[in-house]
């Protein structure tokens, strides 16, 4: 195993663990405002010769471990899995953490019976919505805003790191060029969409699809943020809805989204576009 270091270890890391699980898949900008706000972690790769096959990250704060375990399906029950989890408990009981978590896939009795195994229980499940693209959908349009994708006008970019700013305690975490590079760059590669939303001109929020080339016919929402002075005006449900629009029109089938039970609001928004709830994650915890 080795610790990630370089550009190409990090897509390396993504490459494992987007092929583990093809729901959960992350893109490089995610993973890197994620490491870019997580100063203690431990971000490792275990390769079979020169082919990547495991992954794992850790991050701690206030005593608490986040863990991202992951094995490609030509490779699981040949222990690696095993030895990642050693390397992270271990890691994780050195800087002083008193428990683990990690995201299992609902569906994945394999995952579940290996975190099981080693003293995890499910702490609560997050249910996945979907939204099928071949049924009818509503507008929601509201007149005084305009919605535009960030790739047809990338100047954008300023005033979305804006929203983000007001709406992200993280926000600090990673230097605006930086994130607004990765921000385009997903974008360019085309693993990413962005919509905008404007009222007289002053970009009031956003909203991220990713794009997931393991699932070329499913796009997963990523994020919708508005600006707390536009918040209950319509504006994040005027977003969703063209993004619906939007993926019926490319020729995606469905919409994913993940469930946040305690956010009673974005449930209720998401009930009322049509989204119905489908297996998804356990969230699962041990002692370190």
């Amino acid at each position: 195993m080795i610790v990630v270091s370089t550009s190409a270890e990090e897509q390396e890391w993504l490459t494992v663990h987007n092929a583990a699980v093809a729901a959960r898949n992350w893109s490089a900008a995610g993973l890197r405002d994620l490491l870019a706000r997580s100063s203690t972690r431990r971000h490792i790769l275990a390769r079979d010769g020169d082919l990547p096959v495991g992954a794992a990250l850790t991050v701690v704060a206030d005593a608490y471990a986040t863990a991202w375990i992951s094995v490609v399906p030509t490779h699981r029950k040949q222990g690696i899995g095993s030895l990642l989890w050693r390397d992270v408990n271990t890691w994780a009981i050195a800087t002083g953490a008193s428990a683990i978590e990690t995201r299992v896939e609902a569906t994945d009795a394999s995952s579940v019976s290996f975190a099981r195994a080693r003293g995890f229980t499910v702490a609560r499940e997050e249910p996945r919505l979907v939204f099928d693209l071949a049924a009818p959908s509503r507008s929601f349009a509201e007149p005084w805003l305009r919605l535009v994708s960030l790739g047809e006008d990338p100047g954008l970019i300023h005033g979305v790191y804006g929203v983000y700013g007001h709406t992200e305690a993280r926000a600090h975490a990673i230097a605006r060029d930086a994130w607004q590079g990765q921000i385009l760059a997903a974008e360019a590669a085309g693993i990413q969409r962005t919509t905008v939303a404007l009222c007289d001109g002053a970009v009031v929020g956003y909203a991220v699809l990713a794009l997931l080339p393991t699932r070329p016919d499913v796009a997963s929402h990523n994020g919708t943020f508005v600006h707390p002075d536009f918040k209950r005006l319509g504006v994040a449900r005027a977003l969703k809805a063209e993004q619906i629009a939007w993926a019926r029109a490319a020729g995606f089938t469905r919409l994913e989204a993940s469930s946040d039970p305690g956010n009673v609001a974005k449930m209720r928004l998401y009930a009322r576009l049509g989204y119905r709830k489908t297996p998804g994650w356990y969230v699962m915890r041990a002692s370190a």
